[in-house]
């Protein structure tokens, strides 16, 4: 008798427990959780792709329009994509400087990462001829070099 009242105790203890959490807490999935959300801005003009040591980089630079400018009117964007494996690059240090057509350098500013991009805001940019240099290390540890015309 006595071991049936302990197995009924432990069927009803459980029981109870199953009936105020049936299931597993699973987590709450969004849209935005599922699709990654683009922050390229339309307007934004592709400045090249070049690869280096297997990983491609792209670059975009974005003219804030007028009368949105804030601190910086241009916005920088770089995508770095593995070419082995075709899969994006979302942690490193990278970096960029703008060179003038005399060679003169501006210091490296470094780029934080955004939805699928390293991105940094400029000052102000130059009519004469500069190139965009991209100093990167990123995941893999190995350092990579990319230079863009700003023209």
């Amino acid at each position: 008798m006595r071991s049936l009242f302990f197995a009924l105790f432990i069927f009803f203890t459980i029981s109870a427990a199953w009936a105020l959490n049936p299931e597993p807490a699973s987590p709450v999935i969004t849209e935005t959780d599922s699709e990654a959300v683009d922050i390229l801005p339309v307007g934004a003009r592709l400045l090249g792709e070049h690869e280096e040591n297997g990983v491609l980089a792209t670059a975009w630079l974005y003219r804030t329009p007028p009368g949105q400018e804030n601190e910086f009117p241009f916005l920088l964007f770089i995508r770095f994509i593995g070419t082995e494996n075709n899969i994006l690059v979302e942690k490193g240090l990278v970096a960029y400087k703008i060179e003038a057509g005399d060679g003169s350098r501006e210091m490296a500013r470094k780029m934080n990462f955004k939805n699928g991009y390293f991105v940094a805001g400029l000052s102000s940019m130059s009519r004469v001829s500069q190139t965009l240099l991209i100093g990167s290390k990123l995941e893999d540890e190995k350092k990579r070099q990319y230079r863009f015309s700003l023209q």
